[in-house]
């Protein structure tokens, strides 16, 4: 598996598995927004506060691999 985010590799039993071809921008836009509420109320409840934009990126994508498992 080659794919990277953030020059890391992705795991390929998480991400890989579930998005494994490419993907047009609208759908890219529903994965994001479809799922943002719950990822906020979460991140509330945790107490996660201010960050950089690349944490919040890496933290979501994270996030979404988790719930897509579920």
């Amino acid at each position: 598996m080659s794919r990277r985010i953030f020059n890391h590799f992705i795991r390929g039993e998480t991400t890989a598995d579930i998005y494994p071809d490419k993907i047009d921008i609208l759908t890219f836009k529903n994965v994001i927004v479809d799922n943002f509420s719950a990822f906020e109320t979460n991140m509330e409840k945790l107490g996660v506060g201010p960050d950089f934009i690349e944490e919040w990126a890496e933290r979501y994508l994270a996030w979404l691999e988790i719930e897509e498992e579920r």
